[in-house]
This record gives C-alpha cells, structure tokens and sequence, in this order.
C-alpha cells in the first residue's frame, strides 16, 4: 500500500544517503499512481515506472533483489517492508506491536517498559505476527538480562530495541535504563 508519506520518506532516506536514483519503479494500481505521480514527479525530478501486474512484478522484485544480495545489480536503492509486526506481550496476552506491519527496512525501534517489582533477572519473549494475542504468532526469540546492581524496591526502566537490517535480519537488545545495563546485541531471525 503506498502512501504520500512512504514516498516522502523514500526520497529523504535517499537523499540523507546521498544517493542518486535514475530509475525508480512503484508497483500500485491505477487509482493510487494517478494519486502519487505529481508528487514522486516534484520530489524525486523523473517520472517513475508504474505497474500494476502484480504477480509479474512481485517476479521481477525478486529478480532485483537476489541481484543485489549476489552483487550483480548495483546502484540499486532496494526496499523492502516487514509484512507482519513484532512486538512484545503485555498485560493480558495481547501483543504490543513495537515495529508494525509495512514498516520500510532497515529501521529500529524502541520501546519502554518500567516494573515495580521483580528479580535480579528479566527475560523478554519477541513475538512476530499479525494476531492481536501474542501467543497465537510466532515466538521469534527471547532476550534476557542480568542485572547483579539491581536494588529491590526501586522502579526498573527496561528499555526493549528491535532492529530489522536492509537484509531482513532481526536482532535485538535489552537495556535496564535505571542502572544503565544492557545485553549484548541477539540475533533472532529473518523477517
């Protein structure tokens, strides 16, 4: 689904990157190109290639993209979007999306969490999936931290990120901002 922001954001990540694009490709209907086109036209000064076919083009992006990861294709601004969000489980089971569905890759997110209560110890499950409770998607990994300056009684500030790289790959960390203690950066997996 495009949006006059996806393409606002597009054309500023490209330009805060200093990269030159001459060819750009949007794959949509009808309706939303006749929508968008003055506006890619005034903030990226090309008219694009819109298409509408999407089996044959969902072909053709795999093309490009297998071309990039290889090195074949160059000079090739490729983005892709995480199709189902990922988040964390909260007060009755329910998923608390901290990177939402279409979101562009590469990103990071954070988000904070404070406990009254606890241990010395924390563990937070990563949930991927479109369902509103956390349990009914896919557990995608677990972080825990360790914390041996933790002061029982005190208010504990844990700060969950997520980070989504321009390959797919998942990792994340946990970080208890009370006592400024952090785990090592977790793989979890390809989104």
């Amino acid at each position: 689904q495009i949006s006059a922001e996806k393409i606002y954001n597009l054309w500023r990540e490209a330009k805060s990157c200093g990269i030159n694009i001459d060819r750009l490709l949007i794959i949509t209907n009808d309706y939303q190109r006749f929508q968008y086109e003055d506006l890619v036209e005034r903030l990226f000064g090309m008219k694009a290639e819109w298409h509408g076919n999407l089996h044959q083009l969902i072909q053709r992006g795999r093309e490009i993209r297998a071309g990039v990861m290889t090195g074949e294709v160059k000079n090739v601004l490729l983005l892709s979007v995480i199709s189902q969000p990922i988040g964390i489980e909260i007060e009755g089971g329910l998923l608390l999306p901290i990177i939402v569905s279409n979101t562009t890759i590469p990103t990071r997110k954070s988000e904070t969490v404070f406990l009254d209560a606890g241990a010395s110890e924390f563990s937070v499950d990563i949930w991927q999936g479109k369902d509103c409770y956390a349990r009914e998607n896919d557990l995608i990994g677990t972080v825990c931290l360790k914390n041996n300056l933790y002061q029982p009684g005190k208010q504990r500030e844990l700060e969950l990120t997520i980070d989504i790289d321009s390959t797919g790959g998942i990792s994340c960390q946990l970080t208890d901002k009370s006592c400024n203690v952090e785990t090592e950066w977790m793989s979890l997996k390809y989104a």
